[in-house]
């Protein structure tokens, strides 16, 4: 549905973006397929099983489609804190910690495919990996914080500088940002705690799965949500430039700003 809103309403956007999109709907179906799959195996396949193996390459491609698409949505994030800083040094950090990020989740997928031939093994990745499987979940959820922190900050920013009216958009973005960012971090968090609390069973990884549907489907509701912040940017300024009183240079800041964090996120050809 967001996917098929998107390419309706968003036909202008530049070539690369729409090709990132494409890319994130695609890895979005692989890991609903690969998803399903690991459902049928683990309710149907192993059902019967005396010794039920605790791994398998369904579940090792969830594992690698959710390590693809959280970095991707990550440094998409991460470049619009760079826009809405205008500067670079906020966004090198975040590019950093989010390949240190990437590697820990890509680490775990490695990991997950050459367990798989050794099954059944008593749960010998979570036995022997486990040190890994929390780093990449307790860095997940502290990237997830880290960038909507630096969101709202520079949000926060512009909202003391702009017109009533302008200043209510982005406070809208600035909760948005904050639920979508905070909802991201607590789905991670919740994985963790499962994870070392029912270690030895497939519980921790039932509240994993839904984390990349979590990235997608915030990335593609923000964009899917430019028109009609548009349409509400433009009656604003449309009964501003009907007013006997001239603001130019407040208006001027106020297009700017709300351009730039309105999830109007076309990365400037610099």
């Amino acid at each position: 549905m967001q996917g098929h809103l998107y390419y309706q309403n968003c036909k202008s956007d530049s070539k690369w973006l729409i090709s990132f999109v494409t890319l994130i709907l695609l890895l979005e179906f692989g890991h609903a397929a690969a998803t399903a799959q690991s459902v049928w195996w683990a309710t149907i396949t192993i059902a019967d099983m005396t010794i039920k193996p605790g791994n398998g390459y369904a579940i090792a491609m969830c594992t690698l489609y959710s390590a693809v698409t959280t970095a991707l949505v990550k440094v998409y994030y991460i470049n619009r804190v760079r826009q809405l800083s205008t500067k670079t040094w906020p966004a090198v950090i975040g590019w950093l910690l989010a390949a240190i990020d990437a590697g820990l989740a890509l680490a775990v997928s490695y990991e997950a495919f050459l367990d798989v031939p050794r099954e059944p093994n008593n749960f010998n990745l979570e036995r022997e990996w486990g040190w890994l499987i929390s780093a990449s979940l307790s860095t997940g959820a502290a990237m997830d914080f880290l960038i909507a922190a630096a969101m709202v900050y520079y949000l926060r920013r512009f909202s003391g500088m702009t017109m009533k009216h302008s200043a209510d958009l982005l406070n809208r973005l600035l909760i948005w940002t904050i639920e979508t960012g905070l909802l991201t971090s607590v789905a991670s968090i919740a994985a963790l705690i499962c994870f070392h609390t029912m270690e030895f069973n497939y519980i921790w990884f039932a509240v994993y799965l839904p984390l990349a549907k979590l990235y997608s489907n915030a990335v593609l509701a923000s964009l899917n949500a430019r028109p009609a912040r548009r349409q509400r940017l433009g009656m604003v300024q449309h009964s501003t430039e009907s007013s006997p009183i001239r603001f130019a240079s407040r208006r001027s800041l106020t297009n700017s700003s709300v351009s730039n964090s309105s999830d109007d996120p076309e990365f400037k050809e610099e």
